[in-house]
C-alpha cells in the first residue's frame, strides 16, 4: 500500500504497524462509544444479549461462550471472574493496551520506548488459550456434568 503526498514528493510506504495502529485507534474509539452505549441502554432493549445458538443446539460450549460475560466483568473491574469465564478476553485487552501504549509513546517521541510490533504469535497464543478453554469447559460438562458457565 502506497501513499502519495504530491506528485513531486517521494512515495512513502505504510508499514504493517502503521495500518495496525490506525485500526487500533478505530477499535479504541468504537469500544469507548460501545461501552458508553452499553451503560445507558436498558438491558431489556439490548440486542447483543442473545443466547448462544451452538450451545442451545448441541448442549456444548462454543469457542466464544463466556466471552460476553468475561468482557462485562472486566468492564466492572472483576479481573478474576473475567479470566474464569473466558481468559482470552483479558489476554487480548492486555496485548492491545501494551501495543497501543508503546506505539503511541514511540510515535510521539516520548521517552526511549521501543514500540511493540505486530507479530502473528500474539494471535496464535490467543488461539491456543481459546482452544484450551474450550476443551476444559466441554470436558467438565461432558465427563463430570459440571456447568462452568
Amino acid at each position: 500500500m502506497l501513499v502519495k503526498k504530491s506528485k513531486e514528493s517521494s512515495e512513502k510506504e505504510l508499514s504493517l504497524d502503521d495500518v495496525m495502529y490506525s485500526l487500533g485507534l478505530g477499535t479504541l474509539i468504537f469500544g469507548i462509544v460501545s461501552s458508553l452505549m452499553y451503560q445507558f441502554i436498558p438491558r431489556k432493549w439490548n440486542v447483543f444479549l442473545l443466547p448462544c445458538l451452538f450451545h442451545g443446539i448441541t448442549g456444548y460450549y462454543c469457542p466464544g461462550c463466556g466471552g460476553r460475560r468475561a468482557f462485562d466483568y472486566l468492564l466492572h473491574g472483576n479481573i478474576f471472574k473475567s479470566i474464569y469465564f473466558h481468559p482470552v478476553v483479558v489476554y487480548s485487552i492486555f496485548v492491545f493496551a501494551c501495543y497501543m501504549v508503546t506505539q503511541t509513546l514511540e510515535r510521539r517521541k516520548i521517552g526511549r520506548v521501543k514500540a511493540m510490533s505486530y507479530k502473528n504469535r500474539y494471535i496464535y497464543i490467543g488461539l491456543v488459550i481459546t482452544i484450551v478453554n474450550l476443551i476444559i469447559k466441554n470436558m467438565a460438562l461432558a465427563i463430570w456434568n459440571i456447568n462452568l458457565i
